[in-house]
């Protein structure tokens, strides 16, 4: 008697832990699909924001976003099928997968933290080269157009201006050989307020400085969602051993 609602137990509790992995792994294989037509559509419609750097970054950063979004729906698909099927093969694959994705996570942040210095610095030179090569009126409403509204409306929002001052500003193609910054620039925006000689207040801090205090200031709730994502990968790491092993007690051979 003891022994039949033992195993009853057991079997409520890996059909719970089963269901609740296949809920789990049916949103990680919506989001892979999501994030897989993103990365789509960012490459084939390169959108505004792939003008703030050179088209090789862009590039590789949508390809990212594809491999991403690939990698994600493979995950759920595997994790679904797995517990659907019972199939310890596919929970093994699946289990493999998600520790793969998690080491690389920890790998990147390390290199992050250890080389944000040099990271920062080339960004800074790639998003210097893209204000030069592609802040021009005339090109509004082409690919590459795109960097006048993104730049403006950071400027505007995060009231900053330049990448590190208004200075960067100063010289560009779009008015040659005279200190003129964008309109975005100005405390208080008005046509002609960012002309050489205007008695406009200009914002002092550049826009790097201010992204990354914004960063700091949100790192909090950041370390929160990355911790979490941490938790939740250990969880179904967790549950897929958990139902690989009571399927092997079960049927030993797969």
């Amino acid at each position: 008697m003891g022994s039949g609602s033992g195993q009853k137990s057991k079997g409520a509790a890996f059909h719970a832990v089963k269901y609740t992995f296949i809920g789990f792994n049916v949103l990680i294989w919506l989001l892979g699909f999501g994030v897989l037509t993103v990365g789509i559509w960012m490459h084939l419609n390169q959108a505004p924001y792939s003008s703030l750097l050179p088209n090789s970054s862009f590039l590789g950063a949508t390809v990212i976003t594809i491999c991403a979004g690939a990698l994600l729906f493979i995950v759920g698909f595997t994790g679904c099928c797995g517990a659907i099927l019972e199939s310890q093969c596919m929970l093994i694959t699946y289990f493999t997968f998600v520790l793969v994705i998690f080491g690389l996570e920890v790998a990147a942040t390390s290199v992050c933290l250890t080389h944000k210095t040099e990271i920062e610095g080339y960004l800074r030179e790639e998003v210097m080269l893209s204000l030069y090569r592609d802040y021009k009126q005339e090109l509004v409403g082409t690919p590459t157009g795109g960097v006048v509204a993104v730049v403006d409306n950071i400027q505007t929002n995060f009231e900053c201006c330049g990448v590190d001052n208004h200075t960067d500003w100063y010289n560009l193609p779009e008015w040659p050989l005279k200190d003129n910054v964008p309109t975005s620039c100005c405390v208080h925006q008005y046509e002609g307020c960012g002309e050489a000689g205007s008695q406009a207040v200009l914002y002092s801090k550049g826009c790097l400085e201010e992204v990354r205090y914004w960063l700091l200031k949100n790192m909090y709730t950041l370390g929160m969602l990355a911790l979490g994502l941490a938790v939740l990968q250990v969880l179904t790491m967790t549950a897929a051993v958990a139902m690989f092993c009571c399927l092997r007690k079960t049927s030993p051979h797969f």
